[in-house]
C-alpha cells in the first residue's frame, strides 16, 4: 500500500513530468530570443570549478548584451543539521550530462548534474540532490530543476526565510556601477508582504535588501536602466513549498527554509522568462504558467462579481461592524437594496465581511454560520428578498471550532497555538455545499498570511499548505463556485494559477477613508498574469460620511481617485458608503444600466518606465522616467488598441510616447494617436507620435489625471469614447469598430431606457462629433459619425 507522503510525491512528479513532456510548444504566439544561457549548455558542456566547487557554470545574458545579466553562484542544501555547498566543496556536482529535446516550452538544451553531500563515512548519511537547467533559446525561457531522489532528512535551514536548498544561485555584484568583470548593472523589483503589496526595489548589489522567504521576494523581476529587457523569476509548479533568500552575497532559489524533511522524488523547480520590457515579459510568464497548469481565461469572467457592480462591507465600509441605528444586519443589508432601487443604482450582489458568522474568543472562525441576532431570518431568506447573492468572507480557524473531530466534530484539522487549518478533503464539500444554499457565489478566503505565519506545519511540510488550498480549490470547482485570495502572500498568489476557482485577489491593503491602498498598478500585474482579476477593495465615492465610530477619519478626499482605480483594474467594483449618501453619478461611470462593469481589455498596470524609475530612481533620467505612477489600461477592439494612461502623485513632468505605451500582444498598435483628457471631458483633443510626445504634467499630492489615447486609423475620424463613463473605450460596451475613409461605424450595446453618447474627432476639421443613442429595448446599435446616426442594427 503507497504510503500518503508517497502518493503526494508521485501525483507531484506526475504532474511536473506531464507539464513537460508533450511536444506541443506553449506560450506566446510571438517568439522573443534575447534571453540566452551561455557556458555549460552546449553539446560541450564546461564544467569549471568556482571558488574551489563543482558544478553548472552559467550566465544570462538579455537583449543583445555582451556582457551578461546574471552570473552563477554556488549550488547547496541542507541535511543532517548542516547545510553542504559547492563554494566550499562539500557539495559535489561533477558529475554532468548533457543533452538536447523538445517539451511543451519548445526545443531546449538541457544540462544535468548530479550533487552528492557526504558529512561521515556512512553512506546512509548520503544526501543527493540532481540540479537540470533546460534552456529554450527560441522562447525566451530558462528552466532550473532540483530533484531529490532520495529525500532529505532535517533539511531545516537556520530559519523558515532561509532555503533549504539552493539552485539556481547568482552572485550579487560587489559594487552598483557597470563593470565588465559584474555585468549588465541591474536593478530589480519585487512582491513582498500582506497581499504582495508592499513593493520593494533598488539597484542589484551586495549592498542590496531584497526581501525573501514565506512572505515575500518571488516573483524576482530583474530590469536594466537602458530598458533593453527584463526578466521575471518565479517557482513554476510546487510555488507553496518554494522560496528565495540570501545566501551570503547570492540570491538562492530552492526549497523554503523550515521545511523539516524533503521526501524522495520531492521536486521543486523555477523558470526565468525575458522579454522587452517588463509587461511583455509578465505576459510571456503568466501565459507559460497558465497554460501549463490549465488555467482557463474565462473562469474569471464566469464569476459575476468580476463582471458586475457590488455593494461591500469590509474593512473601510461605512457599514463595518456598524449596522443602522436600531436595526439588525439584515435589516440594513435590505435598506440598502430599497435605496439603490430608489437611485438607480444597479447593484448585483453584496459582500458579507467578517461580522456575520460565530467566532471564538481569540478572534478565530467558531462555526461559519449566521448569528441569529444579526440575521434573525438567515442568509438564505436576505438571499431571497433582495435577490442578491453574496461574496462571503472567512479568516483562520480556532482550536475550539466545531467542525474539528478535536472539538466533537467530523473532520480533520491541523493545531499550532491559536490558529489551523482543515487538512480533510471531505470539509471543503460539506462548508460550500451548504453555503450554496444561501446564495454564496464567491467563498472569501482571508487571513492567508496569518494562518502561515501562526500555523508551523504549513512552513514545516513541503505537502500541507498545498493541500489546504487545493482541496478548497477542488470542492469549489465541482459545484461552480469562485473563490478570493485576501492577505495572501505573494507564494498563495503564484499558488492560484493553479486552483481553477480562483477568480480574483485582493491586491492592495484595506481601505480607510483618505489612506493610499488605491496603489496597485504594480501587484495587478501579477495577478492578472496569473488569470485572476485584481480587487483593489472597497472605497468610498462621498467626500465624508460620518456615523462609523471604527474610523478616526471619515473624510475621503479622493473619491474620484477610488472609483477610477477600481474600475481600471478590470476586477470587482464595490462602494461601501452609507448608503443613503451615495455619489450616483460617480457610481453609475462604472457600469452600465444594468450594473454590467465598463471595464478595459487589460487592467492598468505600470508602464514598463515605471519599474525602471522604481529600482534606479527617476532622477536618473530627467523626463524619461516617471517620478510617481504612470498606469496603462488597454482596451482591445477588433483588434485596435486604446490606452486609457492614468498619472498619480506624478512629480516630474514625464514625456509619454507610444512606445512607453502597454500594448496586448498579437494587436495593431498604431503610430499616431489622438489624446484627450477625461479629466476635462475629452474636449481638448491633441495629437501623440514617438516624436511628438505629450507631456504629462506634475500633480498635487493624491491628484490624479486620466488620458484617453486613442488610435489614429485609416478614417478621417477618432473614437475618444462614451462621455460620462470611466472607462471610456470599453468592449463591455462597443462590440465592433467598422473604420472606413469617412466613417468610423460602431456596434453599441445597451438597456432599455439607456443614453450613451459616443464622442469622435474629425481629424480633417478638427471638429467634435457627439452621437447621442437612446435604447428603446436592450439592443445593440450602430452609431455612425459619418452619417451623424446612431439606430438598431
Amino acid at each position: 500500500t503507497m504510503s500518503v507522503v508517497a502518493l503526494q510525491v508521485w501525483l507531484a512528479t506526475l504532474a511536473a513530468c506531464l507539464l513537460l513532456a508533450a511536444s506541443v510548444p506553449l506560450g506566446p504566439s510571438t517568439p522573443w530570443t534575447g534571453l540566452k544561457l551561455k557556458k555549460g549548455l552546449r553539446t560541450d558542456t564546461q564544467v569549471s570549478v568556482p571558488s574551489g566547487g563543482k558544478h553548472q557554470q552559467y550566465s544570462l545574458y538579455v537583449g543583445g548584451s555582451e556582457l551578461p545579466w546574471l552570473k552563477t553562484g554556488h549550488v547547496s542544501m541542507h541535511s543532517n543539521g548542516r547545510k553542504f555547498s559547492t563554494g566550499d566543496s562539500s557539495l559535489d556536482c561533477s558529475d554532468c550530462d548533457s543533452s538536447t529535446g523538445e517539451d511543451m516550452i519548445g526545443k531546449f538544451e538541457e544540462s544535468a548534474c548530479k550533487c552528492v553531500a557526504n558529512s561521515t563515512s556512512d553512506s546512509s548519511q548520503t544526501a543527493r540532490m540532481t540540479t537540470i537547467i533546460r534552456n529554450y533559446p527560441a522562447n525566451g525561457v530558462v528552466y532550473f530543476q532540483q530533484f531529490f531522489p532520495d529525500g532529505v532528512q532535517l533539511s531545516k535551514a537556520g530559519s523558515d526565510d532561509d532555503v533549504a536548498t539552493g539552485f539556481p544561485s547568482f552572485v550579487m555584484p560587489q559594487t552598483e556601477d557597470a563593470r565588465e568583470s559584474d555585468g549588465v548593472p541591474l536593478g530589480w523589483v519585487t512582491f513582498n508582504g500582506n497581499m504582495g503589496w508592499d513593493i520593494q526595489a533598488g539597484k542589484f548589489s551586495s549592498t542590496a535588501s531584497i526581501p525573501g522567504g514565506m512572505a515575500g521576494g518571488l516573483p524576482l523581476v530583474f530590469v536594466d536602466e537602458s530598458m533593453t529587457g527584463a526578466v521575471v523569476f518565479s517557482p513554476m509548479t510546487n510555488m507553496l513549498s518554494a522560496s528565495q533568500a540570501r545566501v551570503d552575497d547570492q540570491i538562492a532559489f530552492g526549497v523554503m527554509g523550515g521545511a523539516r524533511s524533503i521526501p524522495a522524488g520531492y521536486m521543486v523547480d523555477f523558470v526565468a522568462v525575458a522579454d522587452v520590457g517588463v509587461n511583455e515579459a509578465f505576459a510571456r510568464w503568466g501565459s507559460l504558467l497558465r497554460q501549463l497548469h490549465g488555467k482557463p481565461e474565462e473562469r474569471k469572467e464566469q464569476d459575476i462579481t468580476n463582471t458586475m457592480l457590488g455593494y461591500y462591507t469590509d474593512n473601510g465600509a461605512w457599514t463595518y461592524y456598524n449596522p443602522e441605528k436600531g436595526k439588525s444586519y439584515q435589516q440594513t443589508m435590505e435598506d440598502v437594496k430599497i435605496n439603490a432601487v430608489k437611485q438607480g443604482i444597479p447593484y448585483a450582489y453584496l459582500q458579507l465581511d467578517s461580522w456575520w458568522y460565530f467566532k471564538a474568543e481569540d478572534r478565530g472562525v467558531k462555526n461559519w454560520t449566521a448569528i441569529p441576532e444579526v440575521f434573525p431570518d438567515g442568509l438564505a431568506k436576505l438571499h431571497s428578498t433582495t435577490g442578491y447573492g453574496f461574496v462571503a468572507h472567512n479568516r483562520y480557524w480556532a482550536v475550539s471550532t466545531d467542525y474539528a473531530t478535536s472539538n466533537g466534530g467530523a473532520f480533520h484539522f491541523e493545531f499550532d497555538g491559536n490558529c489551523g487549518v482543515p487538512n480533510d478533503p471531505k470539509f471543503w464539500p460539506f462548508l460550500l455545499q451548504q453555503a450554496q444554499k444561501w446564495g454564496l457565489l464567491v467563498y472569501e478566503q482571508d487571513w492567508l498570511d496569518y494562518s502561515t505565519d501562526h500555523v508551523k506545519q504549513l512552513r514545516e511540510d513541503v505537502f500541507m499548505a498545498e493541500n489546504w488550498l487545493n482541496q478548497m480549490g477542488i470542492a469549489a470547482n465541482e459545484i461552480g463556485m469562485a473563490i478570493q485570495y485576501c492577505m495572501p502572500y505573494p507564494r498563495h498568489v503564484l499558488h492560484s494559477v493553479k486552483v481553477t476557482p480562483v477568480t480574483q485577489i485582493r491586491v492592495s491593503d484595506d481601505y480607510h477613508p483618505a489612506n493610499d491602498q488605491w496603489r496597485i498598478g504594480i501587484t495587478s500585474l501579477l495577478a492578472h498574469s496569473l488569470g485572476a482579476a485584481p480587487f483593489k477593495d472597497t472605497f468610498w465615492t462621498e467626500r465624508k460620511e460620518p456615523g462609523n465610530p471604527k474610523y478616526k477619519v471619515d473624510v475621503e478626499p479622493r473619491p474620484e481617485l477610488e472609483t477610477v482605480v477600481a474600475t481600471l483594474s478590470r476586477g470587482p467594483v464595490g462602494p461601501s458608503d452609507k448608503f443613503v449618501d451615495q455619489n450616483v453619478t460617480l457610481i453609475l461611470g462604472t457600469c452600465d444600466a444594468n450594473g454590467k462593469l465598463l471595464r478595459p481589455s487589460r487592467p492598468a498596470t505600470a508602464i514598463n518606465a515605471q519599474f525602471v524609475a522604481k529600482a534606479f530612481g527617476a532622477t536618473a533620467r530627467q523626463t524619461e522616467l516617471p517620478d510617481g505612477e504612470v498606469w496603462d489600461a488597454v482596451s482591445v477592439i477588433d483588434g485596435y488598441q486604446w490606452h486609457h494612461v492614468l498619472s498619480i502623485n506624478l512629480k516630474n513632468a514625464f514625456a509619454l510616447r507610444p512606445s512607453a505605451l502597454n500594448s496586448v500582444v498579437g494587436n495593431l498598435q498604431s503610430e499616431k494617436f489622438v489624446t484627450s483628457s477625461w479629466n476635462d471631458g475629452l474636449n481638448v483633443p491633441l495629437t501623440m507620435s514617438e516624436d511628438r510626445p505629450i507631456t504629462l504634467t506634475p500633480v498635487k499630492e493624491r491628484d490624479f489625471q486620466l488620458h484617453v489615447v486613442a488610435p489614429i486609423v485609416d478614417s478621417k475620424f477618432v473614437l475618444l469614447g462614451e462621455l460620462g463613463k470611466i472607462t471610456s473605450i470599453s468592449p463591455d460596451r462597443i462590440l465592433a469598430v467598422r473604420p472606413t475613409q469617412d466613417d468610423f461605424a460602431l456596434h453599441v450595446r445597451g438597456f432599455m431606457g439607456e443614453k450613451v453618447t459616443m464622442r469622435f474627432v474629425n481629424t480633417e476639421s478638427a471638429e467634435i462629433v457627439d452621437i447621442l443613442c437612446i435604447f428603446n429595448s436592450v439592443q445593440i446599435n450602430l452609431v455612425s459619425p459619418g452619417r451623424r446616426s446612431c439606430g438598431p442594427l
